[in-house]
């Protein structure tokens, strides 16, 4: 190694030792991690000592002494985060309270990110935990949303602009100015397109680099007095005051204009040039939102129309936008619901023919409002499956009905727990970690556990059936939804090692002759008599490969007779019982047996 810069071979290292002095307060707390549930650490920088009063070395000798040293009150929620960041590998990005040797509490902001090898591979985990009371940082309440605190910064640290806390208090005043002199307001929501493929060519700390790049050339582009805020993650917010009324769109289009300019030019960030673009979507108040919050989400509304419309571009708000904004509403509110446990399973019987026996029972997903509303399926997984959240929800049921099937376990009844998995899961690189960990955590056998998976899921025909074949020769059981439904059901049952099937519900509506006149075309459907014979068919050949065959939407004790008589061994359906919580699913069975 050379010398140290700005050190001579008379005193060598000085300057270094008095550079380090200097520096070490104001640099972040970094160390390098396991990958493993109890994050135990490698490395901890010397920093630790001054906020903790612990040297490095009692955390890398205790991995649960970190804990001790966070805010009781924050304690559940970062060993939470961190649970989910264990099980999805998204990046673990979250402020809470550290407890300082005095005793006073400091409120820091950690980051980490996975390293990995050159096949992929996870290795560990590295990241940073910055003092945000450096930054004037207080709790605004006690509330947390999406696991962050709800903080009061005035500037953020990373772009050096204001944060979105200080955007409200601006806006309503703007607002009431414009409603006084006959002017008006506009807000622009300035989002980066596809700004996480930056994070994930050159990793997050240069993206946060090109991101404070980002910020400079937007503030260049704006006329001074113009309120430029950092709303978070890749998204700015631009607040233009005392616009006259007639001419306010045209003022909106122009900053557009500048600011599309000024991010136009490549940005050089690790050695490669970066071509970026921003979407933004503007309202104009009083018009098109006469409060901040309207206004506020108006925008929002606006940009996810202009991200829809092809990227790169601006939209003003449209009244017709409000579905966005209603969609926008609900993923963030679905968020919180599975953070928050409102997300919860009912159950449905899966009975044994002709006996009625209960042999296993099917988790469906409700979301449970405050209000006391309950929503079903339909109106959780869509939204869910639009968005990032998928995983979250699967990985939140797989939990729930591991945790289920243990209490069922532990009460001495041997029930099966079937379970949806979404194929954006079976493809995802942790599936089968999470499946396991699942398992684990509730203390159950794999055989107690079945994932239903639907005929028409695409990750049937790729490294998902790999993932799947693993999973089942530990014992874990695979059923194939739906069947039927699609068209290549034989194909199905070649690939996937499943070991029952659920005929679709159209097939039994055929055999029994409830289907529709106007869905009677085929010949399969044409006549009670021919639905039949295929219901009878594919029993056989279940029967035939050794998979059992459940018939789903048995809703009649003459239905029920038909299926016996046509001799189905397995069925599912409001005649045995409707979705229930756990409690009156319970109850239910106990009356059946009695």
């Amino acid at each position: 190694m050379g010398l140290p810069y700005g050190s001579t071979s008379d005193h060598p290292g000085r300057m270094e030792d008095e550079l380090w002095q200097t520096l070490e307060p104001a640099l972040p707390l970094v160390y390098v991690a396991e990958l493993d549930r109890a994050g135990t650490i490698r490395y901890i920088s010397e920093v630790v000592r001054d906020w903790t009063g612990h040297a490095p070395e009692e955390f890398i000798a205790d991995g649960q002494l970190w804990y001790t040293c966070i805010h009781p009150g924050d304690v559940g929620r970062v060993r939470a985060a961190e649970q989910r960041y264990f099980d999805t590998k998204e990046q673990l990005d979250l402020e809470y309270r550290l407890i300082g040797p005095d005793g006073e509490p400091r409120w820091v902001w950690e980051r980490n990110t996975i390293v990995r090898d050159g096949d992929g591979q996870p290795l560990c985990t590295h990241g940073t935990v910055v003092d945000l009371s450096r930054f004037g940082a207080r709790a605004l309440s006690e509330t947390i949303i999406d696991g962050h605190a709800a903080l009061v910064l005035r500037h953020n640290f990373l772009t050096g602009l204001p944060t979105r806390h200080v955007l409200p208090e601006h806006l309503k005043l703007a607002l009431a100015r414009a409603k006084r002199s006959g002017h008006a307001v506009a807000l622009l929501d300035i989002d980066m397109d596809r700004f996480r493929g930056v994070n994930d060519a050159v990793g997050h700390a240069v993206g946060d680099l090109v991101l404070m790049h980002v910020a400079r050339r937007i503030a260049g582009a704006i006329d001074p007095g113009d309120l430029l805020v950092y709303s978070g993650g890749d998204e700015f917010l631009l607040l233009l005051c005392d616009l006259p009324d007639a001419t306010a769109e045209e003022a909106v289009e122009r900053i557009s204009q500048r600011i599309d300019l000024a991010l136009s030019g490549p940005f050089e960030a690790a050695g490669q040039q970066l071509h970026l673009r921003a979407s933004i979507g503007y309202a104009i108040g009083p018009q098109d939102g006469e409060d901040a919050d309207t206004l506020h989400n108006a925008a929002h509304a606006a940009v996810t129309a202009a991200k829809r419309a092809g990227r790169g571009l601006w939209r003003r708000y449209q009244p017709d936008a409000a579905q966005a904004l209603r969609r926008r509403s609900v993923d963030y509110r679905l968020r919180r619901a599975i953070e928050q446990d409102e997300v919860i399973a009912y159950y449905q019987p899966i009975v044994e023919l002709p006996s009625g026996r209960m042999v296993a029972a099917e988790a469906l997903v409700r979301w449970q409002l405050e209000s006391g509303e309950v929503l079903g399926a339909g109106e959780v997984v869509p939204p869910a499956e639009e968005s990032s959240l998928i995983l979250d929800l699967d990985v939140h049921m797989l939990r729930l009905v591991c945790a289920q099937a243990r209490a069922w376990r532990d009460q001495g009844r041997e029930l099966k727990t079937h379970v949806n998995v979404s194929s954006r899961l079976v493809r995802w690189r942790g599936f089968q970690r999470a499946v396991l960990q699942a398992i684990d955590e509730a203390g159950i056998e794999p055989s107690d556990l079945v994932l239903e998976l639907t005929e028409t899921n695409e990750a049937l025909v790729d490294d998902g059936v790999d993932a799947l074949l693993e999973l089942r020769q530990l014992g874990i059981e695979l059923t194939l939804d739906d069947f039927g439904a699609g068209y290549s059901s034989l194909a199905r049952l070649r690939m996937v090692p499943v070991s029952s099937v659920k005929l679709d519900r159209q097939l039994l509506l055929a055999a029994a002759g409830e289907m529709p006149p106007e869905m009677r075309v085929g010949p399969a459907s044409a006549t009670p008599e021919a639905g039949q014979a295929v219901v009878s068919a594919l029993l056989r050949l279940g029967d035939t490969v050794g998979v059992e065959v459940v018939v789903e939407g048995v809703e009649t004790a003459e239905v029920r007779d038909l299926m016996v008589q046509l001799g189905a061994t397995g069925a599912q359906g409001y005649f045995f019982g409707r979705p229930q919580p756990p409690e009156k699913f319970l109850a239910e069975l106990d009356a059946r047996e009695r």
